[in-house]
Formats: C-alpha cells, structure tokens, sequence
C-alpha cells in the first residue's frame, strides 16, 4: 500500500512569492495545511486556495511560533489518515526535476524505524548519484516526517517557541532508536538568514549572516538549551552549534544594523535560559 502523504507549511507576513513556492510541491501531496502566524491575516492572499478541496488553512492571528504551527498543522494531518507529511518554510521551494525524485526515492525506500527523511539544503555541491545517508539532524524544511512517529514523541518541543525545534526533535527521535536518513542528493532551495555584505574588523569584505535582534534572543536561548540537554548523547554536533552561536552573536553584534539592541537581546536569552524561561519572549 502507498504511503499518504501530506504536507504543512507555516506562513509569517507571506508575500505572493510564497504561493509560487508551495505550487512547486502541491500536485505531490494530497493535502496542504497552511497554519498562518500573521497578526493581521492577508486575506486576499487565500483567494487562490479557497475553492481547493485539498488545501486548509489555519489562521492564528498571532505569532504562536513555528514549534507550535507545526503541532497544529500535523494533528489536522493526523485526523486526515495520512502517514507522512512535508513540512515546509514559506520561502523554501524544490525545482521540477529535484521533487519528482525526491518523492519517486522515497516510495521506493526503507523507511523501517525512520523518523525524518530529508535533502540537502545547504549551498553543498549535490551528489549526483543516489546517496541515502543516516544523520543526526536535518532542518525543518522539505522534510517527509513519519506521523504515528512525530505524534508518539510528542511531537515538536513548543517551549523554544523558533530556532532549534527541528533539530532537537532529531536528537529525541535517535534516542528513542529511530533513524534520521539525508537523502543527498536531492536540494531543497532555502534561505539561512539575510545576507549581508559587511567590512570586517580585518577590513575584508564578507558576507555575514544577520538576523533581527529579537530572533538572536531565542537562538542564543535556545542553543544553550540544546547544550546543556544533549551535549553527552551527541557531543560532535553541540561542538558544532558552540562555534555555530559564537559566529552568530559576533555578526550580529559587530555588523547587524542594531549592534546594542542585539547584545541587550543575546544577553537577555542567556539570562533566559539560566532562569528556565521559556515560550515566548513577552515584549511591550
């Protein structure tokens, strides 16, 4: 029997590109659930949806984070009778050719005590061979996720509210002996942060990944997290994301346009995480 297979994407502040990008996986999947995190809804953004039978839509009218989006969006899934779904970025999109084997492998692979399957989407050179490869964590985006999985693990960790979700339900899913498998050669088109192009204390020009101030608050929250929960069970990839947060608090700090505010936030989220709180950051 053929594997059902759904898929969720979380909108925030969508924009007319993104429709374009759930046209490049929608005739693969059954149904679509978007969950929208926008305070103030565009509607009219919904016109070409309404009338499809296969499409729901989940409107929030507050941003309730991408952990829960997630979670809402796979228990529709889930009452729907579908055994897999996608789970997609709003601005992350597959070429023609890269989702029509990207679906055509995974109906013909071993998906005995798998959790997650999912490409490559980093700027990597693609492997052109077919290239299946367990691993230890994958991003959100372009992932085919075991349902009945997801649901018995609880699915999503809503407490980091963004940032680290994907990853640690990897890590929760290979201690609970299910396997996390990279199918290599298949690219998911994706977006790391903006890009900006920044004079370094050095005086070389480098591109350097920026984000808001309040989205360092939850990475530097939420990786402290990661380290101090998983650093014995998977020491190469908390290794990783230590030089992953330095890098990240520097860029921000030394090139982001509001280099305080991103310090007054870095410093916030570790003080956060010390103190066990979490969800949420509560604004004025």
């Amino acid at each position: 029997m053929e594997n059902k297979i759904a898929a969720v994407v979380v909108w925030y502040h969508p924009i007319e590109d993104y429709i374009q990008n759930i046209k490049t996986y929608l005739d693969f999947v059954s149904f679509l659930v978007i969950v929208d995190n926008t305070e103030i809804p565009n509607v009219s953004l919904y016109k070409d949806f309404q009338s499809d039978q296969r499409i729901h839509i989940i409107s929030n009218n507050e941003n309730e984070g991408i952990a829960k989006a997630i979670n809402q969006g796979i228990r529709v899934v889930t009452e729907h009778g579908f055994d897999w779904v996608l789970t997609m970025d709003q601005d992350s999109y597959f070429t023609q050719n890269m989702i029509e084997q990207y679906f055509s492998d995974f109906k013909k692979s071993d998906k005995k005590n798998v959790a997650v399957i999912g490409p490559e989407a980093s700027e990597k050179l693609i492997q052109k061979e077919i290239t299946v490869r367990k691993v230890n964590c994958l991003i959100t985006s372009g992932c085919l996720m075991n349902v009945t999985t997801f649901n018995s693990l609880g699915g999503y960790n809503e407490k980091l509210f963004i940032d680290e979700v994907d990853f640690e339900y990897c890590f929760r899913a290979i201690l609970n002996n299910y396997i996390i498998l990279q199918f290599s050669h298949i690219h998911l088109q994706h977006k790391f942060g903006k890009e900006k192009k920044v004079t370094t204390i050095k005086g070389k020009r480098k591109f350097k990944t920026l984000y808001p101030p309040i989205r360092l608050y939850y990475i530097v929250r939420n990786i402290n997290y990661m380290i101090a929960t998983y650093k014995k069970d998977f020491p190469n990839e908390i290794k990783n994301k230590k030089a992953h947060l330095r890098a990240r608090i520097k860029a921000n700090v030394l090139y982001g346009p509001q280099k305080l505010l991103s310090l007054k936030y870095a410093i916030l989220g570790y003080m956060h995480f010390k103190k066990k709180i979490f969800g949420k950051l509560k604004t004025k």
